[in-house]
């Protein structure tokens, strides 16, 4: 029988994970909640005032792409909250590059 080092056996038992009801999670939550709204607002005022001058010269398709990389950045925020699961270990580095790919581009 092998000895398991010290590494191996701390990582084994550490159950780390933000739960929804936390008042972390709560907190991160409502923040993300609020910067989405945020970010659907200015998209909205961007496609209102889409042929305004300042928007035509800051190139309004970058614009777009920024604004909607940060809507997926502020999403990539709850696959982090909760336990685990398969499909949210999936979504989580995928959201963040995405949203990366979107905004820095």
């Amino acid at each position: 029988k092998k000895k398991k080092t010290f590494l191996f056996s701390t990582l084994a038992k550490r159950n780390a994970y933000i739960d929804y009801n936390s008042a972390t999670g709560i907190t991160v939550s409502v923040l993300a909640g609020l910067s989405i709204l945020i970010s659907c607002f200015f998209l909205v005022f961007f496609w209102y005032h889409i042929n305004n001058d300042v928007i035509v010269a800051a190139s309004k398709y970058f614009c777009f792409m920024i604004i909607i990389g940060s809507i997926f950045g502020y999403l990539s925020i709850f696959p982090f909250l909760g336990i685990p699961s398969h499909v949210s270990c999936i979504f989580r580095p995928i959201l963040v590059c995405f949203s990366f790919i979107l905004m820095y581009r």
